[in-house]
This record gives structure tokens, sequence and C-alpha cells, in this order.
């Protein structure tokens, strides 16, 4: 199942982007978060009313994405960037995440 982000799902997003920080390069950080830090993330992109969703199975989350500005000039303001990541058993719930933040995006408009 998809839905919206709560603020108690700061914790289980912060075990999936840390493997991530841990194993592989393309978060661009060094070191692992917190969920304080993942929680301010939250904060403001919720607070920028852009999309963040996650994917659940069983009740757990297993995957997440949100919409990011592209960038900060007057000419990219209709763009947005919209990274996801799951857990290794989710990876097919990628394709599905990828949707719905597109779809997600387009209704925002």
């Amino acid at each position: 199942m998809i839905r919206d982000v709560l603020p108690s799902d700061a914790s289980a997003i912060v075990n999936i982007y840390n493997h991530y920080v841990l194993n592989s390069v393309v978060t661009f950080e060094l070191d692992p978060i917190t969920i304080k830090d993942m929680s301010q993330r939250i904060e403001t992109v919720s607070s920028s009313e852009l999309p963040w969703v996650v994917a659940t199975e069983n009740e757990q989350v297993v995957g997440y994405a949100y919409g990011t500005k592209w960038k900060e000039r007057a000419a990219y303001r209709f763009r947005l960037r919209p990274p996801f990541t799951s857990t290794l058993e989710a990876k097919r719930k990628a394709g599905e995440l990828n949707y719905t933040i597109n779809y997600l995006t387009s209704l925002r408009k």
C-alpha cells in the first residue's frame, strides 16, 4: 500500500536510508543520519506542500518517495526531483513509488 508519510515513519525511513549511506555512494552522505535529521527532512518537504509517500507491506514501511525542488531559480519552479528508496526486499515497489511520486507531482501543479 502507498500512503502519505507520517512523522512516526522517520525511524523506518532512517533504517532504509542509512543502509544506502553505509553501503553505496548514491546518497552523497558520508555518515548515517539520525531520526531527528530525517524528521526535519520530512517536515521540510511536507511544509513545502510537496509529496512524500511511503510504501508499506504488512504495515511496515518498505520504501519511500518524495519530491524536492530541482533548483531554486525561477525557471525551475515547475520541476521536481523525485528520489525514491526502498528496502532490498521491496525493490519491485520502486517502479510503483516512482509512478506515484510523478502522479502526485502532477496533481499539485
